[in-house]
């Protein structure tokens, strides 16, 4: 019911991330429905592939700009040589 609710928010992302278990769980294809109507009427629907998703870790970098300011903040897991 919550999904539902908040599916056009924009948070359903940020939450996928906080719920899961492994960086498995959040390196899945992103899909999008195709939509197609032809002139008589006739509707047909096709998955389409938008991307592949690669995350290094489930937790998101430090901006750059904060490592910077304080020496002694270590960047996350997975994303040490992330520019």
């Amino acid at each position: 019911e919550w999904r539902l609710e908040t599916c056009f928010e924009g948070h359903h992302f940020h939450n996928v991330r906080r719920w899961a278990r492994s960086v498995d769980e959040i390196n899945k294809d992103i899909h999008r429905m195709k939509v197609v109507r032809s002139l008589d009427g006739k509707v047909t629907y096709e998955v389409v592939k938008l991307e592949s998703r690669k995350y290094p870790s489930l937790w998101l970098p430090f901006p750059y700009m904060e490592i910077r300011r304080s020496p002694l903040m270590v960047q996350n897991e997975g994303w040490e040589n992330w520019n």
